[in-house]
């Protein structure tokens, strides 16, 4: 009823004009006391305070996951730390083996040796040459392939007359390198691995290097292996090696008479000596293989050809 009222004042010309401009200025009027009387409503969010503790206990979840990540990538690293251990002990443990077996040799054909020599027994000695194998050495002879691998020790090879100061296994011939029971110009190819250190360097000038070439047929072969005695203190000057590898591929082992160092190479000394002891076609095969505790070199060298 109110509403019909209402809407037929309206429709008067002069009154509903002033009905509505009144319920205009009315509603303004309304909105302005509630805004100036009704203090602003805050929207709500959620409270910093109240979250804080999830805050807190996600960042201490996250310091927890990188603490375990570390854990995890220091027990990675122990373990690697740990099986690099494992090998280079085994390393060490067949390494110590061989050595062991190596020196219960030499003490035991030194100590024979020794007592031979005090007897004064007829055993014969590094003095003299004598042939242990003499069809290996009449074959060799026959067929012009005449190869000796001197100061073999209880390294002996296969197709070479292997030579030693003392009668071990497989010898063929003991006999002092500088004392052979060979003609000259007879011999094909001479090798001595880890036997010219043995020397001073005087001796491998005027006596071992010369010797060794007037054995050889023109053109024949001499095949050293030596330490590299620079190689050696190169590798102590950065920490690679410990004093006492140094010292004993520099001075030997000095476990039996024989087993001293005199002579300190690298290959341009090497290749001076052998110059000036008369070999040509001088080339290095390797200057610096690990072989053991040692680096070392290995040459070959040439008898100049007849002319």
């Amino acid at each position: 009823m109110q509403n019909t009222f209402y809407q037929t004042l309206k429709r008067l010309p002069l009154i509903g004009s002033l009905i509505e401009k009144a319920r205009i200025h009315l509603h303004h009027w309304v909105v302005r006391v509630i805004h100036e009387n009704v203090p602003p409503t805050v929207p709500t969010s959620p409270s910093t305070d109240s979250h804080s503790p999830l805050l807190e206990n996600q960042q201490n979840l996250e310091r927890r996951c990188q603490q375990l990540e570390q854990q995890q990538q220091s027990i990675a690293q122990q373990q690697q730390a740990l099986t690099q251990q494992q090998r280079n002990s085994a390393q060490q443990e067949q390494i110590l083996g061989e050595r062991i077996e190596y020196v219960r040799l030499e003490l035991f054909y030194e100590l024979m040796h020794r007592l031979q020599q005090a007897g004064g027994g007829s055993s014969t000695t590094s003095q003299e040459p004598c042939i242990l194998n003499p069809e290996a050495l009449q074959a060799a002879q026959a067929n012009g392939k005449l190869r000796l691998n001197l100061g073999c020790g209880h390294h002996p090879l296969p197709d070479y007359l292997n030579v030693d100061q003392r009668a071990l296994p497989q010898v063929d011939i003991q006999a002092d390198a500088l004392k052979l029971p060979v003609a000259a110009n007879s011999v094909q190819t001479i090798r001595a691995a880890h036997l010219i250190e043995h020397f001073t360097l005087a001796d491998l000038r005027r006596r071992v290097l010369p010797y060794w070439r007037d054995c050889l047929q023109p053109d024949g072969t001499l095949h050293l292996i030596a330490p590299n005695a620079q190689a050696s203190i190169d590798a102590y000057a950065t920490q690679q090696i410990p004093f006492e590898q140094l010292t004993t591929v520099l001075l030997g082992m000095q476990e039996y008479a024989g087993d001293f160092h005199f002579a300190l190479l690298n290959p341009e000394a090497l290749r001076k000596l052998l110059e000036e002891s008369g070999f040509t076609d001088i080339a290095f095969n390797t200057t610096e293989r690990a072989n053991g505790l040692c680096l070392e070199m290995d040459v070959t060298a040439h008898k100049p050809a007849a002319a």
